[in-house]
């Protein structure tokens, strides 16, 4: 009697990070932009009028170093709405429990997985509504998402009537439909601004870097 054969677990090679972004290139109709290392690659990706960047940065805390995975885009035309969408967490269950925080009135599931809050308040649900914002946010396993002011050097650049929308997660990502997913967040997230009369479609004067 012939002894069982055993299954070989097929090895699944890891992407590197510039073989995945490369591939995000691919995938988005981007650009890749080499660095001198693969820590300094980006992608831009145009939708519209706007470029869509795909890099990453690091934060130092002084004890320890965190890098973050982001995609970012500028707008002209921003009335100072803001939205914050980040996971949420044991806390913020506690103090909803004891009838200190409400969520608003948006999809269900996306409310559970995630706190979401901005200014004017009243405004968010048109913010979400008639859009695919809260389906591509859900599409991604982790993130957070915030539409605010730039910084001050972004806003000498583009205006005081700039804004910036950033998606970030921890970690370098390596996986290319989790990077693109985080692209298509962007990308929603300006076509509901630019819907709301949040944001309008005159083109960036400069490159965004």
């Amino acid at each position: 009697m012939m002894p069982a054969r055993r299954d070989k677990k097929r090895v699944v090679r890891k992407l590197d990070r510039r073989d995945a972004w490369q591939r995000v290139a691919a995938a988005t109709g981007g650009r890749f932009v080499e660095g001198k290392r693969p820590a300094k690659d980006k992608v831009v990706v145009s939708h519209g009028p706007w470029p869509v960047w795909l890099d990453t940065y690091t934060v130092n805390t002084g004890q320890t170093s965190v890098t973050y995975t982001r995609v970012r885009a500028y707008v002209l035309g921003w009335r100072e709405m803001t939205v914050l969408v980040r996971k949420r967490n044991v806390l913020d269950r506690m103090v909803e429990a004891f009838g200190f925080s409400s969520r608003p009135p948006l999809n269900p599931a996306l409310t559970e997985k995630y706190v979401i809050k901005g200014k004017p308040l009243p405004r968010l649900p048109s913010f979400f509504s008639g859009s695919q914002v809260g389906e591509a946010i859900m599409a991604v396993p982790s993130l957070r998402l915030e539409i605010k002011k730039p910084g001050r050097k972004m806003r000498r650049r583009f205006g005081e009537s700039s804004g910036v929308v950033v998606c970030i997660t921890t970690g370098v990502i390596c996986e290319p439909e989790r990077l693109v997913g985080m692209i298509d967040v962007v990308k929603e997230a300006l076509d509901s601004l630019l819907r709301v009369g949040e944001a309008n479609s005159d083109p960036l004067p400069k490159r965004t870097t």
